[in-house]
């Protein structure tokens, strides 16, 4: 099993996202198919990328309010504003950011964004 990891890890995860929901459906699978080492690693890579992805969001909201902050008359101000309150939302959203029933991040984002746009802006 590890070998289809390291040459198509597309058609890896494919099959053991299946023998998974095969298995928690009830379904008796074979263990020797199930590739627990892989699937533990990835599982934490997937959570580790998820922490890099909300942090990377949250300092380039930060940026964008010392920007406002620095430089408070200049006429990005608005627009620095705006990418500040997306990139919040975005990273408070992360997470859900995932195809699947109930309303999308994305309109999230939008009743989020008119409800923070009447934030002041600046520090």
């Amino acid at each position: 099993m590890t070998d289809l990891y390291d040459e198509d890890i597309l058609l890896w995860s494919e099959r053991q996202a299946s023998l998974l929901r095969r298995l928690a459906a009830g379904e008796r699978v074979n263990d020797t198919d199930l590739d627990w080492t892989n699937i533990s690693e990835e599982i934490e890579a997937m959570g580790r990328g998820e922490l890099r992805a909300c942090e990377s969001l949250l300092m380039q909201a930060v940026v964008h309010r010392i920007k406002q902050a620095c430089w408070p008359d200049s006429s990005e101000v608005p627009h620095w504003h705006e990418e500040e309150i997306r990139r919040r939302v975005l990273a408070i959203h992360a997470p859900e950011d995932r195809s699947g029933p109930g309303p999308s991040p994305r309109d999230a984002t939008v009743a989020e964004v008119n409800r923070w746009r009447a934030a002041p802006a600046g520090p």
